[in-house]
């Protein structure tokens, strides 16, 4: 029998960033047996974060003496974060996702030659020196790169089997009756999307008027960028609803353990809107019903990220709309004759992995020889 499968994460501290990398590991756990180290990564500041960016971008083809990758990230990283840090051993992948930690990874990969794989675009470090990168469909490149893994979403750790297995244990705790329930992923404020209280008016009025119309239940959670008038409102018409199961508002301290992997197990039909890249993968992830929520444009420029989401729709029978088609589309998704599918992502990336390393035991992997794409569903 072969030797456990190592696996150093790094993370940024960013919980989205670190649940792309535990999905992975998560679905590499489920082929082999995995050992697995997480270390988070502080710079002392932004500035040497940001040279060192720049460095391994200009740098990270070279081999650097071991001393010299020492003293460079005990130069960048606060102590206790270089302290933290495995600086011998053997690992088969060093897997990080953010554009902080991604110089740190090469750097690592070179000290203990071992591979380095990332998951979306560092920048300014770029994609040339990893070993094997996981990139959602709007980011894939032109130019076909042997070590680009063709993603479609972000990978995430939800599964379809993990949120049945949560349902029937919420069923119980929660005393969920038999009825259809949606579940609305609420974002709020980016570059290109924001959602103004007008729309979040209309979006208030067609949810009740769906849950009326399906005698229905609803679930929803808000985030960290949803603006604060928005949140209120939502607060307003749903505070004390029977209808409404589980309500959660981040902006307000309202706060509810993994709320956004409850509402995927218990709903049938999941509203995310269009702002949250993470989100919408997880959504699509889910086996469950989805729609993508188109809310306000701030900008005239069409974000890339909408490839993306046309991409999902083509293959898991997502639904891509605006509020004014919103109650339309989620009774024909409702319909029982509608087929969905699953986003696969985490899985497609952890087994892309293997295919570089050759199988467990053996090393040291090559995953330059990997080639990118795979069936997402």
């Amino acid at each position: 029998m072969g030797r456990p499968f190592r696996l150093l994460i790094l993370s940024d501290g960013k919980p989205g960033h670190l649940n792309q990398s535990i999905g992975i590991a998560e679905r590499l756990a489920e082929m082999v047996e995995v050992e697995r180290l997480i270390v988070e990564v502080r710079h002392k500041s932004k500035l040497r974060d940001d040279l060192l960016r720049v460095a391994m971008r200009l740098l990270g083809w070279a081999p650097l003496p071991g001393k010299l990758v020492r003293f460079t990230l005990s130069w960048s990283l606060t102590d206790e974060s270089f302290g933290s840090l495995p600086l011998e051993g053997r690992f088969d992948l060093i897997l990080s996702t953010g554009s902080s930690v991604a110089p740190v990874n090469l750097l690592l990969g070179k000290l203990l030659k071992a591979p380095s794989a990332v998951s979306l675009r560092p920048s300014p470090t770029g994609i040339a020196w990893f070993d094997l990168v996981i990139l959602p469909k709007h980011l894939w490149p032109r130019i076909p790169r042997g070590n680009v893994f063709k993603a479609i979403g972000v990978p995430n750790r939800i599964t379809p089997q993990r949120l049945d297995a949560l349902r029937e244990r919420l069923a119980g705790e929660m005393a969920l009756l038999p009825r259809r329930r949606v579940g609305v992923l609420l974002g709020g404020e980016d570059r290109y999307n924001t959602i103004s209280p007008r729309t979040a008016e209309r979006l208030i009025s067609e949810l009740k008027a769906l849950l009326e119309e399906i005698d229905g239940e609803l679930t929803l959670t808000t985030s960290r960028r949803t603006p604060p008038e928005v949140e209120g409102m939502v607060e307003e018409a749903f505070e004390g609803d029977p209808r409404c199961k589980v309500l959660a508002l981040v902006g307000r301290g309202r706060v509810i353990e993994e709320a956004v992997l409850k509402i995927l197990a218990i709903s049938d039909l999941v509203i995310v809107t269009e702002d949250s890249m993470s989100m919408v993968s997880e959504a699509a992830s889910s086996g469950r019903r989805v729609i993508i929520l188109k809310v306000d444009r701030k900008r005239w420029i069409r974000p890339r990220r909408t490839r993306m989401y046309e991409e999902i729709c083509r293959r898991t029978g997502a639904v891509y709309c605006g509020i004014d088609e919103l109650k339309r589309a989620a009774l024909e998704l409702l319909s029982e004759e509608v087929q969905v599918g699953a986003l696969r992502d985490a899985e497609g990336a952890a087994r892309q992995i293997l295919r570089g390393c050759g199988g467990r035991g053996h090393g040291p992997p090559s995953l330059r020889e990997i080639q990118g794409g795979y069936s997402s569903i």
